[in-house]
């Protein structure tokens, strides 16, 4: 199931002295640029500005922080994708935008399906959760981009939306690999190709 609400974990009764909000953002950010297993729990409470009690009583656990990460993620990201695609000129440039955008910065949902793959039941319920949003907005692009004459009616618009996910994950890999921006940029062209000749 999709859980959307960032949950603190906390029971404490007095009020927090930080902001969780900040302290999970600097988290976030922090396991995308290391890793799961790249960040120590040292890492995380010099990103976050917590301390080890703190941390554990808000969040529960470095997995739990994890977790709560991805959902914020997730959330936001597609929150900006819906309202990205509602504000395109065309369906057609919302989708070049995003493969514009993916081809610099990555995708932190990537990189946790890529790092866990299905080691972990609980980080790939929310990879795959993610992975529906983002293709349910990639089809809705799809087709307006359809009616506005930009891909042909007769292809599949759901198909064509699994495709851009893929291909999104695709070129995680590659720069997961070390791929060049020249290169990145020729996949991406490849992919806009694919779509509308």
């Amino acid at each position: 199931m999709c859980t959307t609400a960032f949950r603190h974990i906390s029971h404490m009764n007095r009020p927090l002295a930080f902001d969780p909000d900040v302290a999970l953002d600097r988290a976030m950010h922090l396991f995308w640029e290391r890793g799961y297993e790249g960040t120590s729990l040292q890492d995380l409470l010099r990103a976050t500005h917590l301390s080890k009690s703190s941390l554990y009583q808000t969040f529960g656990s470095k997995h739990a922080l994890l977790l709560e990460a991805i959902r914020r993620y997730r959330d936001e990201i597609s929150s900006r994708m819906d309202a990205d695609l509602a504000a395109a000129s065309s369906g057609r440039a919302f989708i070049e935008d995003v493969f514009s955008e993916f081809a610099e910065s990555g995708c932190f949902v990537l990189n946790c399906a890529s790092e866990f793959a299905q080691r972990d039941r609980e980080v790939a319920e929310l990879v795959s959760c993610g992975l529906a949003r983002f293709e349910a907005i990639f089809e809705a692009a799809v087709r307006r981009a359809q009616q506005e004459g930009e891909i042909d009616h007769g292809r599949d618009a759901k198909a064509l939306a699994r495709y851009l996910v893929s291909s999104r994950s695709g070129l995680k890999t590659m720069a997961k690999a070390g791929a060049s921006p020249r290169t990145m940029k020729d996949i991406v062209d490849a992919v806009l190709r694919t779509l509308f000749g």
